[in-house]
């Protein structure tokens, strides 16, 4: 990967980026649902402009999520992977940056999710910022996903903060 791209990302993640090994463009390992460890990438939903920020922990699970900024993208869902590491039977394969902003469809941006919070809490806030950015002029919303595991592979809690024209909101935890 060229130096400049990963000076970027250096930007976006700032000092998270210090136990993260590389930066990769692909970060599902071949043949697998498993994501690279220690990893950073960039990743969006296909047919949009939406690109998107994440690292990996250690164990290839996604740590964390960056939209900076949120994009609206309206149209068809994408077919989406329905697999995630983890899932239990009731779980939903839960986007952390939802198909309508353009986040992608693979691994790399979906984890075992609680139908309840997927369908509920989560949702809600997703549709509140779907409003905001449906306004005229849209809001500007910049939102960072932190993804918290136990031992296994399913999260158990997402943790969300949202800027929305410069007003920060921590959202209580998403518990999983």
């Amino acid at each position: 990967m060229a130096r400049g791209r990963a000076a970027a990302l250096r930007g976006v993640f700032g000092s998270m980026l210090d136990d993260v090994l590389k930066v990769v463009d692909t970060p599902i390992k071949r043949g697998t649902r498993r994501l690279e460890p220690n990893a950073a990438y960039t990743t969006g939903k296909r047919g949009t402009t939406a690109k998107y920020h994440y690292s990996t922990d250690a164990q290839g699970r996604i740590r964390s999520a960056h939209a900076r900024p949120l994009q609206l993208h309206r149209g068809n869902r994408a077919s989406h992977t329905n697999d995630p590491m983890g899932k239990r039977p009731g779980d939903h394969a839960g986007h952390l940056i939802a198909d309508l902003f353009g986040g992608s469809q693979r691994h790399d941006n979906i984890v075992a999710q609680l139908s309840s919070q997927n369908l509920g809490r989560y949702k809600s806030m997703e549709n509140r910022w779907a409003r905001l950015l449906d306004q005229t002029p849209p809001a500007k919303i910049d939102v960072d996903i932190k993804v918290l595991y136990g031992p296994g592979d399913r999260p158990i809690g997402i943790s969300v903060t949202e800027v929305v024209n410069g007003r920060r909101l921590k959202h209580p935890m998403f518990t999983n």
